[in-house]
């Protein structure tokens, strides 16, 4: 119980053994995702906090980010080996996307609402567009001049939003096609206070 009484802290839930790097839902809600600097993956009932299945041996090194797919029959993961990996629900390796992707480690993923294609974000500063099925890459877009933390995409999926270690947030256009996000109009740009980076410009 919280110190105010509003809310019920559960016992914690235990099984990796370095740092948890980060969480995902799944879409119905019956199940949460893990990703530890152990390099695995655990999968977690919310009302037990017992584990489901046994733990996914991602080959990652670290993970560092984990997204469920919008139909919730997959999820992918990054880390510290330059590699995105889609899985399936049950743990089986569905696709490995490494020819011609991150030179660093990927720190952030999403997918489009279809599932078909996958955006990551990478400590080598630069946003990636793939297809999921196949693992070919779409685009690449540049504008940071550091590590990629977060990204998400909006409801109507014609604005990618970035935020970076560089203190910046990017809005990138997308448009209706695949070649949109190196269309006019320019990516819109906040900055919060810290020292100034330059950035590269967007193509």
């Amino acid at each position: 119980m919280s110190p105010d009484k509003t809310l019920v802290v559960s016992d914690p839930w235990e099984g990796h053994n370095k740092p948890v790097r980060r969480l995902d839902w799944s879409p119905n809600g019956l199940e949460i995702a893990s990703g530890s600097e152990d390099g695995t993956i655990r999968r977690w009932n919310p009302h037990t906090g017992q584990q489901i299945g046994l733990p996914v041996q991602t080959g990652h090194g670290q993970v560092h980010t984990i997204k469920y797919s919008p139909q919730g029959d997959q999820f992918m993961s990054g880390g510290a080996d330059e590699i995105i990996r889609v899985w399936s629900k049950d743990g089986e390796l569905l696709i490995e996307i490494k020819i011609k992707g991150h030179d660093n480690w990927v720190y952030s993923l999403c997918w489009s609402k279809d599932g078909a294609h996958i955006f990551s974000g990478s400590e080598d500063d630069t946003i990636r567009k793939w297809r999921s099925i196949v693992g070919k890459g779409v685009f690449v877009l540049h504008g940071h001049s550091r590590a990629v933390i977060s990204l998400c995409i909006s409801s109507d999926e014609r604005h990618l939003f970035r935020a970076s270690a560089d203190y910046s947030i990017f809005s990138s256009y997308l448009g209706p096609d695949d070649q949109s996000a190196s269309r006019k109009p320019p990516p819109a740009r906040w900055k919060s206070r810290g020292p100034l980076q330059a950035a590269r410009t967007v193509p």
